[in-house]
């Protein structure tokens, strides 16, 4: 950076601040002496003061700005220098701070909940589990399923890592029935659905005959394309441990099939590959050959590794064309004798109904679809069920104190008639079980942040009375982002491509853990170690800059805050940098130029040169009218 060019140097601003107090903001800019320049501040993107200076003599000038008490939440705060002239990296200069406030929730499915958090101060929302988590301190979510988040969870778990609090309430759609097993959400949780799963094996068999090409009665579009949409859409629900088979079927022969692992690098786009290219409808319908290749597959598959279940959705419109009843129905007697769940999703209303309900006998279901959007839930939902089968327990389950608790304390819950059977984990705190000691309560940490489950619905028919007895209300302020603003600061300093950074946090523990995010990028991972009583240091590599969020813990240790990150070296003064000179000049294959060379004149050296200087300059012009003759 020339001298010459103005520039931000850098802003100061309180990392942390109570509500309803006003952003002081401090900010140092370098350039020419005298130079007149006009400076911005902004938050969030929008200008709120501008205020002209002019570089005093020493070329560095300090000035102080203020903000209104801006609302409870994370905001940047960013000083630039307007119509200054060079390069526009250098005039600009930006740190974070977070402001307390309620505690900023969102409730998903339990109106009833928010109800009650609304009356406690808590700041509220309701919306869906799929949209942006923000800088919320709590999300629940009650009898939510798997299916409902985006990229199947991988954002809560994602959130709650990064400090977030998370409570989920149980439903027939939640934990392992809603779809949580061997997914991102539920490494985020204090249970699991079934420590001791193995994988599992689902298979569609999609009808192509000719009929497959008419529409729904009721929406435009052909069956066979909202069939592919929807097997596509199933696809992308399945746990990674899962094996899939693809079977699209006519009258005619079936093409060799064989289960595709997702477990294995690319095993999806294959999968999707295959789905994409599924035959055209044409030609009539032949459902016991299919049925057959899938029993058959499931008994290899099975043969080869332990299953927990096998799923088998067979989609079709038509009716028994080129075989008899009885021969379709011991297709589908051998492939539930493979151990295989059978799903029958009856496409339009001309199938023959009362057949594939033979067909799925007590074993599987048949659902009747009537449109594009209930054939992909439909898909959905037979996921789930398979999923969950045997995890929902019901009658009247009675609470009481877990392990290590003191069982002679009298309980304070009321008895439940319905929960989903988990496992704890290890670390998990489990207050409550039910049944069999099955968690019936459980919460514990899960990187910065926390979590709380309850199996049961106490927002529904499962646990009614559990509405007064303020259990959920404690939970939401057990596992929810801490609010305390006092006490622990933080600072960043940028030594070359590192950022070194510095916590004063009262922590009884050896290491601090935690994040570094910047506005639209990956959070950066962050390690501290102890440096001293109340101290602690360390560093990481990142070119980013700007405003950044810093979260800590260790033990019960908490820092949640904005800190200022300066620039990268090239955006400050340095000199000559002799070991980037020597790699640029070999990667142009040249040799490096040596730097010049100088020396330190005495006072006395320069003060002979100066008197030379001027004896020749008046030799000179004593000369210069006889030249001109």
């Amino acid at each position: 950076v020339p001298r010459d060019e103005p520039r931000m140097t850098g802003v100061v601003v309180p990392g942390r601040l109570p509500p309803g107090v006003p952003v002081f903001v401090g900010a140092t800019i370098s350039g020419p002496p005298g130079l007149a320049l006009l400076v911005e501040l902004r938050i969030d993107g929008h200008s709120t003061t501008s205020r002209g200076l002019v570089i005093s003599a020493s070329g560095r000038t300090s000035l102080a700005l203020s903000v209104a008490p801006p609302a409870p939440g994370w905001h940047e705060v960013v000083v630039a220098l307007r119509g200054a002239p060079g390069a526009p990296e250098n005039d600009v200069a930006a740190a974070g701070v977070l402001v307390g406030g309620p505690p900023r929730v969102r409730i998903v499915n339990a109106p009833a909940f928010a109800r009650e958090l609304r009356t406690l101060g808590y700041d509220v929302g309701e919306g869906a589990a799929d949209e942006p988590l923000g800088n919320l301190d709590l999300l629940v979510l009650r009898n939510v399923p798997v299916t409902q988040f985006e990229r199947s969870g991988a954002a809560v778990r994602e959130y709650v890592e990064a400090g977030g609090g998370l409570l989920v309430l149980g439903g027939p759609r939640s934990f392992g029935p809603g779809g949580y097993s061997g997914r991102p959400v539920e490494d985020a949780l204090p249970v699991r659905g079934d420590p001791a799963r193995d994988g599992l094996l689902a298979v569609v068999l999609l009808d192509c005959s000719g009929t497959m090409r008419e529409s729904f009665s009721n929406s435009p579009g052909a069956k066979l394309d909202a069939a592919r949409s929807a097997v596509a859409k199933l696809l992308s629900s399945l746990p990674d441990d899962a094996d899939f088979l693809f079977v699209p079927f006519t009258a005619g022969p079936l093409a060799d099939g064989l289960p595709l692992s997702l477990r294995e690098p690319g095993g999806r786009e294959r999968a999707a590959a295959l789905i994409a290219a599924a035959r055209e409808a044409r030609g009539g319908t032949a459902i016991a050959p299919p049925l057959r290749m899938a029993g058959a597959v499931a008994r290899e598959v099975a043969a080869t590794r332990p299953l927990r279940r096998t799923l088998v959705i067979l989609v079709t419109d038509g009716r028994l064309e080129e075989e008899t009843a009885d021969e379709v129905l011991d297709a589908a007697l051998s492939l539930r004798r493979a151990g295989a769940r059978l799903e029958v999703l009856s496409v339009g209303a001309d199938a023959d109904r009362g057949f594939l309900s033979r067909l799925a006998d007590s074993a599987g279901r048949v659902v009747e679809v009537e449109s594009d959007g209930g054939l992909r839930d439909a898909f959905l939902d037979a996921l789930l069920s398979a999923e969950g089968e045997g995890m929902i327990l019901s009658g009247t389950l009675h609470a009481r104190r877990g392990p290590g608790r003191d069982p002679e304390e009298p309980a304070i819950l009321p008895a439940v008639s319905g929960m989903v059977r988990t496992w704890a984990r290890a670390a998990a705190e489990v207050p409550w079980v039910a049944g069999d000691d099955i968690p019936l309560v459980a919460h514990g940490r899960f990187g910065l942040g926390r979590s709380a489950v309850v199996t049961t619905d106490p927002c529904g028919d499962w646990a009614p009375g559990w509405a007064g007895s303020g259990l959920l209300s404690a939970l939401a302020d057990l596992v929810r982002r801490p609010a305390a603003l006092s006490g622990p600061r933080a600072e960043v300093r940028r030594d070359g491509p590192h950022l070194l950074l510095t916590a004063h946090v009262d922590a009884p523990v050896a290491e601090l853990r935690g994040s570094l995010g910047f506005a639209g990028g990956t959070p950066v991972p962050v390690v501290l170690h102890a440096a001293g009583p109340g101290r602690y240091e360390g560093r990481v590599r990142t070119d980013a800059w700007g405003a950044a969020r810093l979260t800590l813990a260790g033990g019960e240790s908490v820092f949640d805050g904005g800190v200022a990150v300066s620039g990268p070296s090239e955006y400050g003064e340095s000199g000559q940098d002799p070991a980037r000179l020597s790699a640029l000049a070999d990667a142009f294959g040249e040799p490096a130029v040596p730097p010049r060379g100088g020396f330190a004149a005495s006072p006395f050296v320069a003060l002979i040169g100066l008197v030379i200087f001027l004896v020749d300059r008046t030799l000179l012009l004593k000369k210069r009218p006889l030249r001109r003759r």
